[in-house]
């Protein structure tokens, strides 16, 4: 098919079909959808898009806490066994903060201490019986 104004043939333009597994959703690049190209590109770059996703989280840092606390909120046990995980793989890191804490805060932690010591004391007493 020639254009009118040049001496250039163009071609038909035929819709493009997924090979993705998703011929109804419309194609985007390489054969694929939207979700699958995206899902291939951050496979293929995954420095990238952390890079990208650190950045966008500083420049956003506000929104991206109150997106982490609903989260935490509404999977309380998701996040709870997110945080014992990754207590249980750091920890040295973990004993070393609370070291850090209690060398900064004695007296705090020694009435702490002194209350656990009298709850425990309390909890051990009141299951003796007096004849």
């Amino acid at each position: 098919m020639r254009h009118p104004q040049s001496n250039h043939t163009t071609a038909m333009l035929v819709p493009k079909l997924n090979t993705c597994g998703h011929p109804e959703r419309e194609h985007i690049a390489k054969g694929m959808c939207r979700a699958c190209y995206d899902n291939a590109y951050r496979a293929a770059n995954p420095e990238r898009k952390r890079a990208q996703g650190r950045s966008w989280r500083e420049a956003n840092l506000e929104h991206a806490r109150a997106q982490a606390r609903a989260y935490r909120a509404a999977n309380p046990e998701h996040a709870n066994e997110q945080q014992r995980a990754w207590r249980a793989a750091n920890l040295e890191h973990v004993r070393a903060q609370g070291r850090s804490w209690r060398e900064a805060n004695l007296e705090h932690a020694r009435a702490q201490a002194r209350a656990r010591y009298a709850k425990k004391k309390a909890a051990t007493c009141s299951n003796t019986t007096s004849k």
